[in-house]
């Protein structure tokens, strides 16, 4: 038996480990006015945040994964489906970042929301890239 839902939840799951961190370090080089080489000297950092982005985020994989599975077999639309993937997996970004980081909301400081930002608009956009059926 295929499993559709699975294939969908791991393209979505790996495209934003993949795109986040990039969007992540071209925003934050433009808004520090960075030169050339600061995106080539980013690069070791940037394989680590994807490889660490990948293993942090494996239990939100799985949670995202059953809902993908109960969704695909409701009998929810298929725009409904990928909104309410959406919202979840926008709560899923900032809550693991949140136990990460618990003063994460409790700061002022505006540096630390890039990181669960860049996530939380790479998801939706692999959400809507992909087929779910």
């Amino acid at each position: 038996m295929k499993k559709p839902y699975l294939r969908y939840a791991i393209k979505v799951w790996v495209t934003t480990v993949l795109v986040a961190p990039f969007i992540l370090l071209f925003t934050l080089g433009f808004v520090n006015s960075a030169r050339l080489s600061y995106f080539a000297e980013s690069l070791p950092i940037l394989i680590l945040i994807i490889f660490v982005g990948m293993v942090l985020s494996l239990p939100a994989l799985i949670l995202f994964w059953l809902l993908c599975r109960k969704l695909s077999l409701s009998s929810i639309g298929v725009r409904k489906s990928k909104l309410i993937l959406s919202v979840f997996g926008i709560l899923l970004i900032w809550s693991t970042f949140f136990l990460l980081d618990s003063k994460l909301f409790s700061t002022a400081d505006f540096q630390k929301l890039w990181w669960p930002g860049s996530y939380s608009l790479t998801l939706p956009i692999a959400i809507y890239l992909f087929k779910f059926s």
